[in-house]
């Protein structure tokens, strides 16, 4: 959602945007970003989940890096910036970072890297949650890669966005002396708008993805602690849990209905009386959050689901990290529809003066243009060899 909007904004902000992109669930069909703007999808298939950790074993680039770096885009980049007057390479995510150092060397552009997470604090967040030894020993494994990693693209970079004030601190606190600005999320207030009839008063809805383990086992903790509390007090109530979700890690746990993957979202943050977003491992700005935010949900949700976002407990939302106080916060709006409202349309005002995409990507368009500043003399001076996306100023 934020590469889509990002591009569909500078697009109508008046900019040429060139979209490559990798990949590796299955082979996308490109034309809906092709209406947009000039697209090139890159397939690799993706081989088994355990091919892919062994893989990694003698891999200096972390896991959810490495299986996106593949030197058939690198090479179709160049041809890209080589064949059109580029001025400037955005990258999207710090997973996509290592194609900047080779754009830079073969084309002389500067690269700008938009962090959707500090990705080193989210592993080290994992590393002090996770109980389990092995998969404790997976994450620190990880950890001191991705460290690296971050460490030498943030170095390397001629910019780096991230998306909050809490992950600049992050950020800074773990590699000072980076060069960062802050260009957030923001939801389309114009899609996701308040409903215009009631919403089921024993209905709870969690419209997002759960396929990432971090995120099923926050959700899997709210089903076994959280759900059970509520629905000794009121017994109807269900919770839906709508986008990518495994089916089987949630049959176990009575009232939870997995609605899966939909066409449209909006019907379902305008069905349930209670949008729940708990979670206790990440960074960034949880897209879910703000368009359940436009929508006018009254959300529960921990602090850290609404890290990065200015939401106040109790004018907002209602805020809470353990299972009896967040019960006892979905209860009472539960039973209480002027509660619910209250929220909802407090919500809804906060998304309309602080979140429109239009005027986040106005931030990233300053930031684009800054960057771009002196790239015609740079461009005329460079012809450097080809070097490789995996090696490229990655300090290995």
């Amino acid at each position: 959602m934020v590469v889509y909007n990002d591009i569909r904004h500078l697009v109508e902000a008046g900019h040429d945007v060139f979209l490559l992109s990798v990949s590796n669930g299955h082979a996308p069909d490109p034309a809906p970003m092709k209406a947009i703007c000039r697209t090139e999808y890159c397939y690799v298939a993706k081989p088994q989940r355990w091919r892919q950790v062994l893989r990694n074993v003698g891999d200096p680039l972390p896991y959810s890096v490495a299986r996106y770096v593949h030197e058939r885009l690198a090479d179709r980049a160049i041809a890209v910036a080589r064949q059109n007057w580029i001025d400037v390479v955005l990258i999207e995510d710090v997973a996509m970072a290592s194609y900047g150092p080779v754009l830079r060397a073969a084309c002389g552009l500067p690269f700008l890297i938009r962090c959707h997470n500090i990705d080193t604090a989210m592993f080290g967040r994992f590393v002090a949650e996770e109980r389990r030894t092995a998969l404790r020993l997976l994450g620190r494994w990880q950890l001191r890669k991705m460290r690296a990693y971050e460490a030498s693209m943030f170095r390397t970079a001629d910019a780096v966005s991230v998306m909050s004030e809490e992950d600049a601190a992050e950020a800074r606190r773990l590699f000072p002396n980076v060069d960062l600005r802050v260009v957030g999320a923001g939801t389309d207030l114009n899609r996701y708008r308040p409903p215009e009839g009631p919403r089921e008063p024993n209905v709870m809805a969690h419209v997002g993805t759960l396929s990432a383990f971090t995120k099923r086992e926050a959700m899997v903790w709210f089903a076994r602690e959280v759900l059970p509390r509520v629905r000794q007090s009121r017994p109807d109530v269900s919770l839906e849990l709508v986008g990518e979700v495994p089916k089987d890690v949630f049959r176990q746990y009575p009232g939870v209905q997995v609605i899966g993957r939909v066409e449209d979202d909006v019907p379902y943050l305008h069905r349930g009386r209670v949008f729940v977003a708990p979670q206790f491992v990440g960074s960034g700005v949880r897209l879910k959050l703000l368009n359940a935010m436009a929508t006018a949900n009254a959300i529960v949700c921990t602090p850290l689901a609404s890290e990065g976002l200015a939401l106040q407990d109790g004018e907002h939302a209602l805020i809470c990290n353990d299972a009896e106080r967040m019960s006892d916060a979905i209860i009472s709006i539960l039973g209480d529809a002027r509660l619910a409202m209250r929220l909802g349309h407090g919500a809804r005002r906060l998304a309309e003066q602080r979140y429109g995409w239009k005027a986040v990507v106005a931030g990233l368009e300053r930031a684009l243009q800054e960057v771009a500043g002196g790239v015609p003399e740079l461009r005329r001076r460079v012809n450097s060899p080809r070097i490789s996306p995996r090696s490229a100023n990655c300090g290995y």
